[in-house]
């Protein structure tokens, strides 16, 4: 067995087929030189982190790809504040936001293109909000 491995995760490749592809997917549709080339020289395959046909978060399959126990996940937040380097206390809440703007068409609600803006007066705000509430495990999630 060699002594190095390189693990390439393709995550959120896969995509639905498109009419004006003749119907077949847009990876499907692409020219992969360096990826087919990848594929021939190494091993690969599909890996279920469950069971066939769960859909899960990147972030949970991933958890559970590299040996943990789902009921071990803390969440993207704490997951994403460690990343950025904050050291989380055992009483500590880290929560994964992110901001959209909405557009109202005809009564459909849908996300606007690019960035919202938002000032640090109105992140303020949102976490002096979020502040208010004692915030308790619930049991079904995991």
């Amino acid at each position: 067995m060699p002594k190095k491995c390189i693990l390439i995760l393709l995550d959120g490749l896969g995509d639905r087929s498109h009419e004006s592809l003749r119907f077949i997917t847009p990876l499907q549709a692409a020219q992969t030189p360096v990826l087919d080339s990848l594929f021939r020289c190494g091993e690969n395959g599909l890996y279920h982190a469950t069971f066939p046909g769960q859909a899960l978060p990147s972030e949970t399959a991933h958890f559970l790809m590299f040996g943990y126990d789902i009921s071990a996940f803390p969440g993207r937040g704490p997951l994403e504040a460690l990343g950025a380097g904050n050291v989380l206390e055992s009483n500590d809440v880290a929560v994964l936001a992110h901001f959209a703007c909405l557009k109202n068409e005809n009564q459909i609600l849908s996300l606007k293109e690019g960035k919202p803006k938002i000032t640090d007066k109105e992140v303020d705000s949102l976490i002096q909000s979020v502040a208010e509430y004692e915030t308790k495990r619930d049991p079904y999630l995991f």
